[in-house]
């Protein structure tokens, strides 16, 4: 069973159409991978649906990074780095 840090880096390259090898931690979403406000909702949306949780308009504003992402679903999760 994968973790959740190479789910998150999977579903993101997939789902923003980028190589696998350009979704790092550190990576973010408008200025490193080009998503704009739309493909952000659907990220949302489909992580939501993935893991199980509800992502709010505030919280979606404060993931700015792919690691922002997986620290908001380890914690949700009650997972501790």
């Amino acid at each position: 069973m994968i973790d959740v840090e190479e789910r998150v880096r999977v579903i993101v390259a997939d789902r923003l159409d980028v190589p696998l090898e350009e979704v790092a931690l550190s990576s973010r979403f408008a200025e490193d991978l080009a998503a704009d406000s739309l493909d952000r909702l659907e990220l949302r949306l489909f992580l939501e649906d993935v893991f199980g949780v509800k992502i709010t308009d505030d919280q979606q504003d404060a993931l700015l990074t792919v690691g922002d992402v997986v620290a908001f679903l380890n914690h949700s999760q009650g997972v501790t780095a």
